[in-house]
């Protein structure tokens, strides 16, 4: 969309022994402009408003376009919820929260109408990647930051539109082809060369795959009493995951944890007493608990939280701020509170992590509180929370600020495990509840939860619910 702007093409082909050809095309674009973009002939109308407001944080697009056959059907582009196959569809990799109906009526209207706009559509998804394989036999992934969407609606061309915010930005994309004639073990090969490019995920830990984990709460005597039936029934448990362990606010979507990380003095007012009689009633069982970057400002003396500005400020949310850490508005450099689409009427901060200093700050703190907990690890929620108006010392972040935070998150992960010591990080669990990222973060993130939310579209089939 800026046809004046200097930019350098490398091309890098390779054929290997065992008939895998790849090609590697490097595209540097040199200069920026500072004029915001018109509306995208690409990008859906359903995120448009992802550019944020003001809009023009992504002055600049980039096109890449290749052949594709009438017939060939694609897959992957991440966690995708909806569908499998994708033949004539447009694809946008950012992440963000799913949503409720995502398509289907009236389900989808009602919470657009009533729900802070949370209704989604089936584009929605919490880890989508620019990855795909194609059922011809190749396959691509690109190495962006910014937002990249794929449109296969034309049945002889795919176009990828990739948007950018800067100066001198690097993209990669590497495509992988291997002949269908080969024989049938092509779709492996297939997998493995175009992994080569993108993270691969790291073992899990031994003990995850002797028992269930399972998701318990409602305060110390609810949780035990679980076990102990649990455990009459004789069902093997390897974790138990209490998400509540800080306390749970109610919102309109119901129960919602309490974003402050101290146990909650209303649901475990003993916490080590709690926790030696889980593992007294469940030996060798592990406990992972949750966090969020997101941090609650004010809560009640129940342990609750309030939007009461006469309540108690958290003491994570100043030390926040004295850290200046908080993700602040791009216009008006003020702490931006953001209202989650399950939690709209009690808006947070969020920790900015697009900062190695406030990473470092952020995991200290995981790796103090876990520990404090005994826990054996965590679930990690909200990487795809960070809003496009935010700004880092005055930049605005655009959708590669957005994109690149999901990873980030993880990574601040990964740094409080290895905090916590190579003993704790050899058997640790961490469990991404949220975005993985379109930079490839799956080398930081072992284990995924969908969230949840509607996994159905309309026309998909029936909804579904994915926890």
């Amino acid at each position: 969309d800026r046809s004046a702007l200097p930019y350098q093409v490398n091309l890098t082909g390779l054929q290997t022994a065992a008939g895998v050809s790849e090609l590697t095309m490097e595209v540097l674009v040199q200069g920026m402009s500072t004029e915001a973009l018109p509306p995208s002939n690409v990008v859906p109308s359903t995120i448009e408003k992802l550019r944020g407001a003001p809009n023009g944080f992504d002055t600049a697009r980039l096109y890449l376009v290749q052949a594709r056959e009438s017939d060939e059907e694609f897959f992957g582009f991440g966690a995708q919820l909806s569908y499998t196959s994708f033949q004539r569809a447009c694809i946008p990799v950012v992440p963000r929260e799913i949503g409720f109906g995502r398509g289907l009526q009236p389900l989808t209207f009602l919470m657009n109408r009533f729900a802070r706009d949370s209704g989604g559509s089936w584009q929605h998804a919490f880890a989508p990647l620019p990855t795909y394989l194609s059922s011809h036999g190749h396959g691509a992934h690109l190495d962006h930051a910014g937002l990249a969407v794929f449109d296969l609606t034309q049945p002889e061309a795919i176009t990828i539109e990739l948007s950018l915010s800067a100066s001198n930005v690097r993209t990669r994309a590497f495509w992988t082809g291997v002949s269908p004639a080969a024989g049938p073990s092509w779709p492996l090969a297939l997998v493995e060369g175009v992994s080569r490019h993108a993270p691969r995920q790291r073992p899990l830990p031994d003990w995850v795959g002797q028992g269930l984990l399972v998701e318990l709460g409602g305060g110390a005597a609810a949780v035990l009493a679980e076990v102990v039936e649990l455990r009459r029934a004789k069902v093997a448990v390897a974790a138990v995951v209490l998400r509540d362990w800080s306390g749970q606010a109610e919102t309109s979507f119901g129960p919602e944890t309490v974003w402050d990380w101290e146990p909650s003095r209303t649901l475990y007012p003993d916490w080590s007493g709690f926790a030696a009689a889980l593992r007294a009633q469940l030996p060798g069982v592990r406990l992972l608990v949750y966090f969020s970057p997101h941090l609650v400002e004010f809560h009640d003396l129940k342990g609750g939280e309030s939007r009461d500005a006469n309540a108690t400020t958290s003491t994570l949310f100043k030390e926040a701020l004295r850290h200046d850490c908080l993700v602040r508005d791009a216009g008006s450099s003020t702490v931006i509170r953001v209202a989650l689409e399950n939690a709209g009427e009690s808006p947070t901060g969020v920790v900015q992590l697009l900062e190695a200093r406030c990473r470092r700050w952020y995991a200290g703190v995981l790796a103090a509180a876990s520990s404090r907990l005994g826990a054996d690890g965590w679930i990690a929620d909200h990487g795809q929370g960070l809003p496009l108006s935010a700004a880092v010392r005055g930049r605005p972040v655009g959708s590669a600020g957005h994109n690149t935070y999901a990873r980030r998150w993880l990574e601040t992960n990964d740094l409080a495990v290895a905090l916590r010591g190579p003993d704790f990080a050899r058997d640790a669990l961490v469990i991404a509840r949220g975005a993985a990222g379109p930079l490839g973060s799956l080398d930081t993130e072992p284990a995924a939860a969908t969230g949840n939310g509607t996994a159905a579209a309309a026309g998909g089939g029936s909804s579904s619910s994915s926890s």
